[in-house]
């Protein structure tokens, strides 16, 4: 099943959520990726997001080792429908890299499994309230209520790595509490029937300002060997802080350091 397992981790690419969408904002926070017990650091995720009140807007996201050098820098661009951006990832340690762009009414996927391989790509047609990369938290806060009242949520998500939109579903698993403060434990999957036959993924949201505080599962970070990380990433409030607006210039430019290796 371990290509049906690559297809859950395209969701692991949640990013830390905005305050709320009917703000203009510019922030940056941090998440630091451990092992699932939490013991040891294995890399880290800087969001740096500008979006007006409408939505629409850039993420940049940059992905360093833990000694602080950037390996991997991921581009999210926000328009009409949140929960569908396009986005650019490019990871610089084998040249990794997947594109979604917006062409008319479809969507064009592509992949690059290393620098200088060959690029596969697709067109797609999109069915309504598509959910791509890390507009997956704006698809949470949509649904926050049903979520809430233990309803189960299916949604399409775009996959790129299979060059296809496959069904998953989300609903809520519990509660919690994270530094004191009361949170909403979410699990994602597949939405197929073998879908027990796979590893869960669980998010967790803090109740107030509906923000994510914890991933715990496979992540879209790949070993050398090609397989994916599993680790919990946890998105502290003390490293959030709004930042400038017209700040990503410097983010985009940084250059990425291949060697990294977890």
């Amino acid at each position: 099943m371990r290509a049906t397992n690559l297809v859950l981790v395209a969701l692991l690419a949640l990013g830390a959520p905005l305050a709320a969408a009917a703000e203009a904002v510019s922030v940056e926070y941090l998440g630091i990726a451990t092992t699932l017990d939490g013991r040891v650091e294995l890399y880290r995720e800087r969001h740096r997001v500008e979006r007006d009140r409408d939505g629409r807007g850039t993420r940049v996201v940059v992905y360093e080792c833990p000694d602080g050098r950037p390996y991997a820098r991921k581009v999210v661009r926000y328009a009409d429908w949140a929960g569908a951006p396009d986005f650019d990832l490019l990871d610089a340690r084998d040249g990794w890299r997947e594109r979604v762009e917006t062409v008319g009414d479809r969507r064009r996927v592509s992949v690059r499994e290393r620098a200088g391989g060959r690029e596969r790509s697709a067109e797609l047609s999109v069915p309504d309230q598509l959910v791509v990369d890390a507009g997956f938290d704006d698809f949470v806060r949509l649904h926050w209520d049903r979520l809430v009242a233990g309803e189960r949520v299916d949604f399409a998500f775009l996959v790129p790595s299979r060059l296809e939109v496959m069904r998953f579903r989300v609903r809520r698993q519990g509660e919690t509490t994270i530094d004191g403060e009361p949170a909403l434990v979410i699990r994602l999957g597949l939405g197929a029937w073998y879908a027990f036959m796979l590893p869960h993924i669980d998010v967790t949201y803090l109740e107030a300002g509906r923000r994510l505080a914890r991933f715990e599962g496979l992540t879209n970070q790949r070993t050398p060997g090609g397989g994916h990380v599993s680790a919990r990433i946890d998105f502290p409030s003390a490293e959030r802080r709004s930042v400038a607006a017209g700040a990503l210039d410097a983010v985009l430019a940084a250059p990425l350091d291949g060697d990294c290796r977890f």
